[in-house]
Parts: structure tokens; sequence; C-alpha cells
């Protein structure tokens, strides 16, 4: 190729690395002299320098926009308090762009979970996003490089998907991201929070071209961002609900103060708490004792006619073996259930479960015992239309709600018998105080007549209760001398 014979090798080095050979040769036989090496050297030097400086500079643009990348998030991350998406959306577009990728995304999952969860992605690739939203992708590092990433807490770099053992292997997800999606180089970097994979970046490319080191390392950065983000934000928000929770308990509490008599103020203010801080779709406070056959419902927010016309026609009965209320109720405990869909009192037709379900869409439930000295006298229900389980820290508050309402119940009752034996005692005062003007009343009558009349004819007087014997009046009398 070319024809060379004589021919001169020249390296090109910078700072004692070899960069490169510059070459030059004759098509004869014409061995170069010593001035034309040291020409060959000069240009060798020189493009050795040129090379230098091209490379220092795009490492310079390089970290200058690594860095103008880490100013961004951190701007985002200090300007977003209670959401965290756009930390997401700024990190995984510099990532993106900085790692020449087309796409980019960011899941969540912990080694407890069953699956990983696509929370933000940069790029348009709409199968993937159906992978994780369908659950797809499993908390299993032999099925799965993210979760690999995350329980292992390190790094995973493939530089060919389709060499792996997993697209050997027919691993479902990994063989569609290849075979379909054309995914051949993949990065899987780990969001660490106090030593616990939480989550996974992903940033993939179509062509076998693995990342470098500088690279891989930015993305460990971004992942730190990341953390950083959603840490803030849950603080934020652990601290805004402790604070509207603070609140609420303050306006309820207000609230029984001022309701003595009445407890349906306090039954209102509690129920929109309950619905609001917990966001639910709907609730209701229902009341019913053991010694009752049928609930009924004092309040309610968000719940269908269909519902209410159950509980107005006495359908929904005290039995805890087809009312999951009158079981909190009778029990004194709290039910929770996931999906209302997946109880035996649906799937047997029982009316009121049915008509929760098919009519008004409701799926989640939680019931809570209002419960008094006289035992369990209503629950406290909120609904959810979405199959999404009520928190440990949920059911404490509204198990907290249930028992201000009961306050407010025993209170109300407590007043209500006080106003009752006050009434008593006020209705038994008022007849003393006649039965005693009446005997004082009689003394006086009694003082009077002994004072014209024998003490036996007074006294047979006022034992009538009457002094029509003292009135003028015609009579047939017998008198013994």
């Amino acid at each position: 190729f070319g024809h060379a014979r004589s021919l001169a090798a020249i390296p090109m080095t910078a700072g004692g690395r070899l960069l490169g050979v510059f070459s030059v040769y004759r098509t004869r036989v014409h061995p170069f002299n010593d001035r034309a090496l040291e020409l060959a050297q000069a240009f060798a030097d020189q493009a050795a320098i040129a090379i230098e400086n091209t490379r220092q500079i795009s490492n310079m643009e390089t970290r200058l926009d690594q860095a103008a990348a880490t100013r961004e998030v951190l701007d985002a991350i200090a300007n977003a308090r209670d959401d965290e998406t756009p930390v997401f959306d700024a990190i995984l577009g510099n990532a993106r762009r900085l790692c020449d990728a087309p796409f980019a995304a960011l899941v969540l999952g912990q080694a407890s979970d069953d699956y990983q969860t696509m929370i933000a992605h940069h790029g348009a690739v709409q199968s993937t996003e159906e992978i994780y939203s369908e659950g797809r992708v499993p908390m299993d590092p032999a099925q799965s490089f993210a979760a690999r990433a995350i329980i292992e807490k390190r790094p995973v770099h493939l530089p060919n998907m389709m060499d792996t053992d997993q697209y050997r292997a027919g691993v479902p997800n990994v063989v569609e991201l290849c075979d379909r999606q054309g995914i051949r180089t993949n990065l899987f970097v780990p969001l660490i929070r106090d030593d616990e994979g939480i989550g996974c970046f992903i940033i993939f490319r179509h062509e076998v071209r693995p990342y470098t080191d500088e690279q891989i390392t930015l993305v460990e950065t971004f992942a730190t961002q990341a953390v950083i983000a959603l840490e803030n934000v849950r603080q934020f928000r652990e601290l805004r609900e402790r604070l509207n929770r603070e609140a609420a308990t303050r306006d309820i509490l207000q609230v029984i103060n001022q309701s003595r008599d009445d407890e349906m103020p306090v039954f209102e203010t509690i129920l929109k708490k309950a619905i609001d801080l917990c966001g639910a779709d709907a609730g209701a406070l229902v009341l019913g004792t053991k010694s009752e056959m049928h609930q009924r419902i004092a309040i309610s927010y968000g719940v269908s006619n269909s519902v209410l016309d159950i509980y107005e026609r006495g359908e929904v009965s005290m039995n805890p073996e087809i009312s999951l209320a009158a079981k909190a109720i009778l029990t004194g405990e709290v039910v929770h259930v996931a999906d209302m869909a997946d109880t035996d009192g649906y799937r047997s037709g029982i009316p009121h479960f049915t008509t929760v379900v098919n009519d008004t869409g409701i799926r989640t439930n939680l019931f809570v015992p209002l419960k008094t000295q006289e035992g369990g006298e209503g629950a406290l229900i909120l609904f959810r239309k979405e199959v999404k389980p009520y928190r440990p820290d949920e059911i404490a508050l509204i198990e907290t709600f249930a028992a201000q309402a009961s306050i407010s119940l025993e209170n109300v009752r407590q007043y209500r018998a006080l106003q009752a034996r006050t009434a008593e005692v006020q209705n038994l005062n008022a007849s003393l105080e006649a039965k005693v003007k009446d005997q004082v009343a009689e003394i006086e009558r009694m003082g009077r007549l002994k004072r014209f009349l024998p003490a036996a004819v007074a006294d047979t007087v006022v034992s009538t209760g009457s002094e029509k014997m003292l009135q003028s009046h015609r009579a047939l009398l017998g008198v013994l001398f």
C-alpha cells in the first residue's frame, strides 16, 4: 500500500506520553539524511503540541460544561423544596448531553421491593417506560442490571448488553431492550442513602461505545445530588405534614371546646381534616353500637348517593361477618383493606361491597373505630379510588382523630346528662319550694283560725283543705244541754 521503500517514523510525545507517530516515506530507496530527520522531528513536535493543545482545550471545555451542569443542578436543588422534578430534569438533561447518550432515566427501588419504578426520564423511548410501568423489571439482580447496581451499591457498566449472560439466557426485559430498542452500551449508577441503595440512574447508547471513567464519575456525582434532592424534599414534606397535622389537631380541639352540646361540628372538622391530610377521595363517619341492628351515617364527604341510600335504607348491618365497619366497631381494631375488590364480601356479592366498588370505583378503604367507655360507638372511614394502601403514619393520624371524635361523643353525652340532672334538680327544688310555701300558708291559716275557734274545730277545718264550712249557710242543729 503506497509502495514505500525508504521510511522514517518519528514519535509524537507530550509530557512523556506517546501521542502517536509522524511518518514520512519515499517510493524509492533513498534514505533520509539528518537534516530531513530533524525537519520531520520538528513537524512531529508541532503536531504533538497541536494535539495536546486541542486535548487540553477539550478537557477545559468539558470541565466548564460539567461545572455549569453542577451549578444548574445545585440551583435546582436550592429552589426545589417540595418537588424534586426540576432537579431530576436538570440532572437527566445534563447527564444525557455530557455523556452523549440518547436516553437517561431515574428509577427508584430498594432491596425489599418487588419491582422498580421509573419516576423521571429524558429522551422519548416509550417502550422503556412501558416495561417499568407494567411492573416487568423486578428487583432481582439476576434479571435486572439496575437491581444489581442498587443491591450491590456500585455502578454497572455494560459495553455491550448483548454480550451478557442475561441476554444469552433470554431474560425478557433484557432481550426486549436489546432486540426491540437496539440498546447496546448501558450504564447503571446507584443512588445510595444511609448505605442503602434506593434507586438507579440509567444511561444507554444504541451503539457499542463504552463510557469513559470521567463520564462514569460525573454520573456518580449526579446520583449523589439526586439523593440530596430526594432527602431535602422528603424532609420538607415531613415537616409540612407535621405542621399541618399539628394545626389540624389544634383546630379539632378548639371545636371540641366550643361544641359541648353538639358533636356534629367536631365530626365535620375531623372528617375534612382526615380526607385532606391523607389524600383520600371520600370519607364518612358512621355510628352504631353492639345493641343496634344497623349503622347510620352521621356525616360524609364525597360519598356517592348510591352508597348513602344503602345506609338510609338500613342495609348496612352491625354484623361483623358482612360489614367491615361493624368489625372495626365491635372489635375495637383498625380494619385496613388494600383493595375492596379483593375481599370475600365483594366476591360473594354483598350489596354494599359491590356498590362501593362497581358504582363508585372505591378500592382502598380504612376503618378506624370510635371507642368510648360504653364500647365501640362508630367508625371513621376513608376511601380511595385507587389501590393505594394507607401508610402507618396516616393510620396513626386517623386513630388520633377517631379518639378525638370519641372524646366529643363522651363530652356531649356527659353535658346532656348534666343538663338533664340539672333540670331534674331544678324541678325538684321548685316542687320543694311550692310544698314549703303551702305548709307556711297552712300554718298561717291555722294560727288565724285558732284565734277564734277551739283547737279541735280549727284542726278539722284545716284537715279538710278548705274553708267552705266557715262560710254562712243554713243547717238543722241539735243541741244538748
